[in-house]
């Protein structure tokens, strides 16, 4: 680990010397934790599941998914028939899962349900086993509804079940339609900002002022760091940093850290719960896929400038002690019996380790006598590392023998589903992540493993599964070589339309195949999306759009010049930093966080936007003073 700083003056450094020891006292100090000792994790932040709610709970939904005060809806039973009726309900986000018997409602009564409005909900009214009447209905937050159940005639031969809106439901999306305007708001002051200093009208109000001395500010390009290559703007070849790559990075560390803080509770800005893919669900994979981008370009200038391999291989495996440990320090809490070991930053570390050492040993400049010949240019950036491409193509393999062809005891052979004890097939309740569950808690422990997976809110999972598993970990490590691919254009394309191509067809080769994998379906697929388990399609999927991200930051900021990263870039420049700090403040730590007043959706997203932010403005006073921290 290393503290990066350039001709400061005295005060620069003495505020680089205070965040190091802020840091490092945060750090030894451990993250937050709860009044029972627990440590507050950012895996139990969306929608976290605790006892099973019941029908008379009056704090949360029915099947006990979250808190009533948001994606709610109230359903009134009225009961007009002379029988009580047995109702049964399920969310249809719970695949292939038996509908739950919720309640009963006496003959001539009415009863009020409260339900959960984020998927649809379906629906059976029964008695003495006999259905009256099912339906699959999308209820939307705040609104009301009554369902009656009614004879239409008198000789009472069938029943009628009719479903009416009562009060209309809202709009749950409205706060984040007025966040999108607030931070467009601020982006246009900023530009009109910078565009009037740019025209001399601060400096010209300042001479007038005689203080034209104080024009001395950050607006001008940040100090670059070793990571360098080649880019052709204008004919000459001059050396400079790649911004999109660090823009690209701090966007994934904010999308990471808003997912972490909660997302405002909406489900698209939470996990899967098992298959599917959401906005939360991109952050980890693309700062994988940016990790491995910047393996090659940074090795390649480290060796241009005359470092051995020995130590860079020793620089590699350095950085990836320091990762796993510090992600065993952020598993912290008081309870050794459930240490859990597996993590984020743990697996970072494996697949930083690997890829960077195959990267490594196939280490050599561009041939560029061979890129005059048409067919090698066209696959250049594969030729001369094929033997990675085996390496990675074998432990594929692998990792596709032992998921579908091994067998768990108990559990069909290939299986990789939630299992859980709401599964209409009872025999798959302890076959939770299939093999790649089993392999977790053979090697580590059931106690030493995530204890409550994201799938067990919905499935009602009955055993331990990490997310951060063994077996998910091959995959991670072709994401990161994905990522090392992508270097490996920007390091042997000099042009700038050489190096869009390749992106983009890289993305649309990887979009394309994780789309036939999955048969662009989220259920019914040969393999479908998961982050939970990191699924070769999940990989593929997450590559592809890594891929064009990266494209057309590439084009808007290095290009073109349109944009200069601002503020991801800085984000970007200390991610580790910030990442962790975090973690650390990952509790209720005002004002990064706050216990909830109203608890509805505007007040959560709120929040969750002001702790990014705040975490976006330490980044950027940090470039200010010219203080990163490297690993």
């Amino acid at each position: 680990m290393s503290i990066l700083f350039t001709q400061q003056p005295q005060f620069k450094m003495a505020a680089s010397m205070f965040v190091l020891i802020l840091f490092s006292v945060l750090l030894i100090s451990g993250p937050a934790v709860s009044q029972d000792g627990s440590p507050y994790r950012s895996e139990c932040r969306d929608y976290c599941y605790e006892d099973q709610s019941s029908y008379q709970d009056a704090d949360r939904d029915v099947l006990g998914l979250h808190h009533i005060t948001y994606d709610t809806a109230d359903l009134v039973i009225e009961n007009t028939l002379d029988v009580d009726v047995d109702i049964w309900i399920q969310t249809a986000e719970c695949y292939q899962c038996r509908l739950l018997d919720i309640a009963t409602v006496s003959s001539n009564h009415n009863g009020t349900l409260k339900l959960d409005t984020a998927w649809a909900t379906h629906w059976n009214m029964t008695t003495t086993g006999e259905v009256y009447c099912n339906g699959t209905e999308h209820f939307g937050e705040n609104g009301s509804y009554i369902l009656s159940l009614q004879y239409p005639n008198a000789n009472r031969s069938f029943i009628n079940c009719t479903l009416r809106i009562i009060n209309s439901p809202q709009d749950s999306k409205i706060p984040i339609y007025v966040a999108i305007g607030i931070y467009a708001g601020m982006a246009l002051v900023y530009i009109v900002v910078i565009q009037l200093h740019r025209a001399g009208l601060f400096s010209k109000l300042l001479y007038c002022l005689s203080v034209d001395r104080l024009v001395d500010s950050d607006l001008g390009s940040p100090t670059l760091n070793p990571s360098e290559i080649a880019i052709n703007n204008t004919g000459g070849q001059k050396r400079s940093r790649l911004r999109s790559l660090d823009t690209f990075r701090g966007m994934a560390i904010c999308v990471m850290i808003f997912v972490n803080y909660g997302g405002g509770k909406y489900w698209f800005f939470v996990h899967s719960k098992w298959n599917g893919l959401t906005l939360a669900d991109l952050a980890f994979p693309w700062f994988a896929f940016i990790m491995g981008a910047s393996i090659k370009l940074s090795q390649a200038s480290l060796y241009a400038r005359g470092v051995r391999r020995r130590k860079l291989l020793l620089k590699i495996v350095t950085r990836s002690a320091i990762l796993f440990v510090l992600g065993l320090l952020l598993n912290a809490g008081n309870d050794l019996e459930y240490y859990r070991v597996p993590g984020v930053l743990q697996r970072l570390a494996a697949a930083y380790l690997v890829a960077a050492s195959l990267q490594l040993f196939s280490l050599s400049p561009p041939r560029e006598e061979r890129l005059q010949n048409k067919f090698y240019r066209l696959f250049a950036d594969i030729l001369d590392y094929w033997h990675e491409w085996l390496v990675i193509i074998l432990a594929m393999i692998a990792y596709c023998c032992t998921s579908y062809l091994a067998t768990v005891d108990g559990c069909p052979r290939g299986y990789l589903g939630p299992g859980g004890a709401r599964q209409e097939d009872q025999s798959l309740v302890n076959c939770t992540g299939g093999v790649a569950g089993a392999i977790d808690r053979w090697l580590f422990s059931p106690n030493h493993i995530y204890q409550r997976p994201s799938a067990h809110v919905i499935y009602d999972t009955q055993i331990p599964y990490d997310p951060e598993g063994a077996l998910g970990t091959i995959t991670m490590i072709f994401l990161t070589f994905l990522g090392v691919q992508a270097s490996k254009i920007l390091h042997t394309y000099r042009d700038h339309s050489s190096r869009l191509y390749r992106l983009f067809s890289w993305g649309i080769i990887t979009g394309g195949l994780a789309t036939l994998l999955c048969k662009a379906s989220k259920e019914d697929g040969w393999v479908p999306v998961n982050k939970n388990l990191w699924s070769p399609s999940f990989v593929l999927a997450t590559a592809g759009l890594a891929f064009m991200l990266l494209a057309i930051s590439y084009y808007f900021i290095d290009v073109r010049n349109w944009w200069s990263g601002v503020p991801f870039y800085q984000a970007g420049m200390n991610s580790i930093l910030i990442y962790v700090g975090h973690e650390i403040v990952v509790g209720f730590a005002f004002p990064f966080s706050w216990k909830p007043i109203h608890g509805t959706h505007a007040e959560y997203l709120g929040m969750n936007l002001v702790g990014v932010t705040l975490w976006v403005i330490i980044a950027i006073w940090l470039h200010y003073i010219e203080f990163y921290l490297k690993i």
